[in-house]
């Protein structure tokens, strides 16, 4: 929804609220669509999706070893995990600089069948977060960093760090096919079909 003024802001705190980013006391479920109620189309609130993943009743495939609080300096020492770092921290800044270009882009074009540069914006936004974000995570998550940075016992695994990074002012999109060429002689699962590089190939240079 457009926030025009502090009613609109105070509708969408609401529906942020019902949407379980912030959750009211007693309130087991959410409207699928929070502007547009509807009886039986309800959903459980994020909030309490989670913490049905962390009590153990949702389950969400192989759990990994990974730093309570991911920090940048713990990959330095390993040169894969220092390469797929750099990478994901500058696809997650790409991903957030998709936001910023998809708010300037007015969505008075979007119409059914007719070409629109706000709807492939917004594919392609979807598309870096599912094929960029999650899969150089995947690739993190399921590779050994190695001893506990901090001196404990435990071996632990990569894991992104979220760090915001300066992109360069021209030329985003080659820098990370740049980052994303040096990480695959690390991890050449970046490679091949339906791949991250592959991806990135298509992606907007925004």
């Amino acid at each position: 929804m457009l926030i025009e003024d502090y009613a609109t802001a105070e509708k969408a705190l609401k529906i942020i609220v019902e949407q379980g980013e912030g959750a009211k006391t007693g309130q087991h479920t959410v409207p699928i669509d929070p502007v547009n109620p509807k009886a039986r189309l309800e959903e459980l609130p994020h909030y309490t999706k989670f913490q049905r993943i962390a009590d153990g009743i949702e389950p969400i495939g192989p759990i990994w070893n990974v730093p309570d609080d991911p920090q940048f300096f713990m990959n330095e020492e390993n040169e894969t995990a220092d390469a797929l770092s750099k990478l994901f921290n500058a696809a997650y800044c790409y991903v957030l600089h998709l936001i910023d270009v998809l708010y300037e882009t007015s969505g008075a074009d979007v119409r059914p069948g007719a070409s629109s540069e706000r709807w492939k914006l917004e594919r392609m936004f979807v598309s870096a977060m599912q094929g960029l974000l999650a899969n150089i995570a995947e690739i993190m998550v399921t590779s050994p960093l190695g001893p506990d940075p901090f001196g404990g016992d435990e071996k632990l695994q990569m894991a992104p760090t979220f760090q915001y990074v300066e992109l360069p002012e021209t030329g985003k999109l080659q820098h990370l096919i740049d980052l994303c060429d040096k990480a695959i002689t690390h991890a050449p699962q970046l490679g091949g079909d339906n791949s991250v590089r592959w991806l990135l190939a298509k992606m907007p240079d925004v």
